[in-house]
């Protein structure tokens, strides 16, 4: 694996929108997906715009054909974040620590996967057209402490945070922990590293 990685071959298991296949030499290497690549890349320019959530890019991924080959599943948020995290689209990969430059094709510049990793970290993201953000996890977590809802804010007009909105009286015997604020960056880790391998483990039971 690390010697095809040298050679500027991606090693594994391709993610979405490429397949693996056979060289003219006979050896493995990767091709995009008629079917999956286009949508892939629209993935990123939606995204690229700093307008939409992943939740609401998620949605309009399905709706124009991501989902899982063999099982015919819809990709979770989670997985959407993966794809638009990998610098594999955009012709490079990281392998043991260090950056190769592909042979494979890319399916999006350097340039808008950097500008869509900079919307990912809270640097440029954009107020939503009626002037309110839609923060991705804004209804899906509570305060482990008290109960309340966790819910998003924007600090120094570029930064996401996440904390318990303290609206339930027994925040008020906490005030510590229900004070507490963790950026989006972190959550979505979380969130990637708690979901991403459902779906796949879910595919291997069908088969």
């Amino acid at each position: 694996m690390q010697e095809k990685a040298e050679q500027g071959i991606w090693p594994t298991k391709t993610p979405l929108g490429y397949r693996n296949i056979t060289g003219p030499d006979g050896k493995k290497i990767i091709a995009t997906d008629a079917a999956l690549a286009p949508i892939v890349a629209k993935l990123f320019e939606w995204y690229a715009r700093g307008v939409i959530s992943l939740r609401e890019a998620a949605r309009m991924a399905h709706d124009a054909g991501l989902v899982y080959a063999k099982s015919g599943a819809k990709v979770p948020m989670s997985a959407v974040h993966t794809i638009l995290r990998n610098r594999l689209y955009a012709g490079q990969f990281e392998w043991n620590g260090k950056l190769f430059q592909g042979k494979h094709e890319p399916l999006v510049s350097i340039d808008l996967w950097e500008q869509v990793q900079a919307i990912l970290d809270g640097r440029f993201a954009k107020k939503a057209k009626h002037g309110k953000r839609d923060f991705a996890f804004s209804g899906l977590i509570e305060c482990h402490a008290c109960g309340c809802a966790v819910v998003g804010e924007i600090k120094k007009e570029r930064y996401v945070y996440y904390h318990c909105t303290g609206y339930a009286d027994k925040c008020q015997g906490k005030p510590v922990t229900c004070r507490k604020y963790l950026r989006e960056e972190a959550l979505e880790a979380q969130f990637t590293e708690l979901l991403e391998p459902i779906p796949f483990r879910w595919n291997r039971d069908r088969l």
